[in-house]
């Protein structure tokens, strides 16, 4: 990320470097910048690697975990809410899941009690049906669109584990752009 900067700033100001001090010792480059570059962009795409295999490992999983949890909560309320809409006692074992709606091309299945005279007790009984209902896709499409924008602007998993990959490309589409010396193409070409 810090070597992203770097890159960047170099590429807005159209900088060239010169020469490089590392504890003490003064390196003069002037002959040859394009080796900087190269070693630059070598451990800008090293880290990136890096990162990818970190992301691979722990990142995708929690960005999927996040993105069910997401889901889940807003089209699990909106789901909730219609079937007691229609439903005076939906039995609450069964759940609301979206995933498990949309597997049913958006029908929703579950329980709910309904009281039934029994003749031969002669009293109301408490019974459990089984319900399929409808849910209205055109709607569904309204929450689908509100969990992702909450999804990915309000949830510090994304700027953890996806920012990263997008600013690389910015980095490598602004130095590109800028027309800068040390850009990736210029460079590697």
């Amino acid at each position: 990320m810090i070597l992203s900067l770097i890159i960047l700033i170099l590429s807005f100001g159209n900088a060239s470097i010169k020469e490089i001090a590392i504890a003490g010792i003064k390196l003069n480059f002037a002959e040859n910048i394009l080796f900087v570059y190269k070693i630059i962009w070598m451990i800008w795409g090293y880290f990136l690697y890096r990162y990818f295999i970190y992301f691979m490992d722990e990142g995708r999983p929690q960005l999927s975990s996040h993105w069910d949890r997401e889901f889940e909560g807003e089209l699990g309320d909106y789901i909730r809410s219609k079937v007691y809409e229609k439903y005076k006692k939906p039995n609450e074992g069964c759940g609301y899941s979206y995933y498990h709606t949309k597997r049913n091309n958006m029908i929703y299945q579950g329980e709910i009690y309904v009281e039934k005279f029994d003749e031969s007790t002669q009293k109301k009984e408490e019974k459990i049906e089984h319900i399929s209902m409808p849910i209205d896709s055109s709607i569904v499409y309204y929450y689908q669109f509100k969990a992702f924008l909450k999804f990915s602007l309000l949830r510090p998993v994304v700027t953890d584990y996806v920012f990263v990959f997008i600013f690389s490309a910015a980095v490598v589409v602004v130095s590109e752009i800028s027309n800068w010396d040390g850009s990736l193409f210029n460079v590697f070409a």
